[in-house]
């Protein structure tokens, strides 16, 4: 209570800041004992070689059907790296991937093992998705070799496995539940906005032609954050709102959709509202920004401290009204969706071009959908960039050789394809306000639509085993490595 925290926007954090690094508190240590103002700042190259890494799980696994092609056994086997030393955060990719599968699906039994090792790198930290996008990878590339083992359309073998959303909640093996959903709603729109069947009849054209092209689908779901936050909410005498949250924020628009919740709720133009986060001498405790939870949980706190507030009001009681709030999630919301890709890939130089996304997301309760786009587009060119383009790379002496943007590609305005969007809101029973999260689910679904979509330009010429990044080198090689003539 001594110590002032102020902790404005500070841009993305995507779960690297997560983690107490040492700098920080050396930082600290160093203002007390100075008594001076000091700060630090790496240089690009510095959090190259030593800032914390995303990725790198190595997944395989098994998946058996009967001849009605329901799913029988999931069997999964997954290394995750940690890196040299361990961030506060290290071990939950593993942990999440774990609990999450089997995703949206019915399977009678599972076996799945999750293991992390230490290595000679830099550490390795949670990063958008956290443990969502590989089990969101392992399981739709099983789906998707199943489909084609089986000779079943990948969407129908899909509808056959689904959870039914009259099925909900649904316990999953690992003792989490799916709160709620149609899955099957999800994967009809996103099937009928893409036209499912004239693009499968334009892709056997366009092969007949000669032309490599692919179509990936994936469905996902996301947890998105447990436990509680706080909110005080101050109506004053001159008609004004004033919201303070112990929920911090990056750059989401916390403030917007803060002053949404708390407007409608006590019947006042949002313009009225203001949002005040990240300062502990004005604001109540809280837990933060992260595992997509900020509307779902740190907004329920807000609507039910202006709740109070409005009904004290209406009681009769004169402004200056302060209400409080803990707001803890009796449950944990998930959300879901399907994604739709078309790729094609040039037989000559491997190139892959995305030229068409479809995505059908369920957000639950949508506040702001303005703010829910902008979440799914850049979710979207983060997962698009772990796809195609980013990769850390060590020569075998340790040597890191992706040392800056030089070395390390990151997406572009002219790397998105055509996107098309469509939200289906249905609100969940596991928090107040009805919302799920939405911060993660563009890097967990697009990979997997990407490296389905990649397989299949390449399936007439056998099954590939592609790793990450789909870079054209890679789709070269492994269209090289197979039969030239298609099966």
């Amino acid at each position: 209570d001594r110590v002032r925290v102020v902790a404005p926007d500070v841009g993305g954090a995507f779960g690297a800041r997560s983690s107490l690094g040492p700098e920080e508190l050396v930082v600290a240590w160093l203002a007390h004992a100075l008594r001076a103002a000091v700060g630090w700042s790496a240089s690009r190259a510095e959090e190259f070689t030593a800032g914390p890494h995303g990725r790198g799980a190595r997944l395989s696994g098994e998946l058996s059907l009967d001849a009605a092609g329901r799913f029988l056994e999931l069997r999964a086997r997954m290394s995750f790296p940690l890196g040299a030393w361990l961030p506060f955060s290290a071990v939950v990719p593993a942990r999440n991937a774990a609990r999450i599968l089997p995703g949206p699906y019915r399977v009678a039994r599972i076996d799945v093992h999750a293991r992390a090792d230490a290595s000679s790198a830099a550490p390795v930290t949670i990063y958008r998705g956290a443990g969502r996008p590989e089990a969101a990878l392992l399981m739709e590339r099983l789906v998707e070799r199943a489909a084609r083992a089986a000779a079943i359309d990948p969407v129908e073998l899909r509808r056959r496995n689904l959870v039914p959303a009259d099925a909900m909640p649904w316990p999953l093996p690992g003792g989490d539940a799916l709160d709620s959903g149609d899955y099957d709603a999800a994967l009809r729109r996103a099937c009928d906005t893409f036209g499912y069947d004239a693009e499968r009849r334009a892709q056997a054209r366009r092969r007949a032609a000669g032309e490599l092209v692919g179509i990936g689908l994936a469905l996902y779901v996301e947890p998105c954050g447990q436990g509680w936050e706080s909110a005080r909410v101050t109506l004053e005498v001159d008609g004004s709102v004033r919201v303070d949250s112990g929920s911090s924020a990056q750059g989401q628009g916390r403030e917007t959709s803060y002053a949404a919740i708390a407007a409608e709720a006590l019947g006042c133009p949002p313009a009225s509202v203001s949002v005040v986060h990240g300062d502990t001498d004005r604001c109540p405790d809280g837990i933060g920004a992260l595992a997509s939870r900020g509307t779902a949980i740190g907004g329920s706190a807000v609507l039910v401290a202006a709740r109070e507030a409005a009904a004290r009001r209406a009681a009769g009681e004169a402004p200056p009204i302060v209400a409080s709030s803990r707001y803890e999630a009796p449950a944990e919301a998930w959300s879901y969706g399907c994604v739709i890709a078309r790729m094609s890939i040039d037989a000559d130089t491997g190139r892959p071009t995305v030229e068409r996304v479809v995505w059908a997301d369920d957000a639950g309760r949508v506040v702001s959908p303005a703010l829910v786009e902008g979440q799914l587009l850049g979710g979207l060119a983060q997962g698009l960039g772990q796809a195609l383009l980013e990769r850390i790379v060590y020569d075998d002496e340790g040597q890191l050789l992706t040392g800056s943007l030089m070395d390390y590609a990151v997406p572009r305005a002219d790397d998105l394809p055509e996107i098309e969007l469509v939200s289906l809101s249905t609100p969940t029973p596991a928090n107040a306000l009805g919302a799920r999260g939405v911060g993660e689910a563009g890097c967990i679904g697009v990979p997997a639509a990407l490296l389905n979509a990649a397989a299949d330009a390449l399936a007439p010429f056998g099954e590939p085993d592609l790793d990450f990044p789909l870079t054209a080198e890679r789709l070269w090689r492994s269209l090289n490595a197979t039969s030239t003539t298609p099966r």
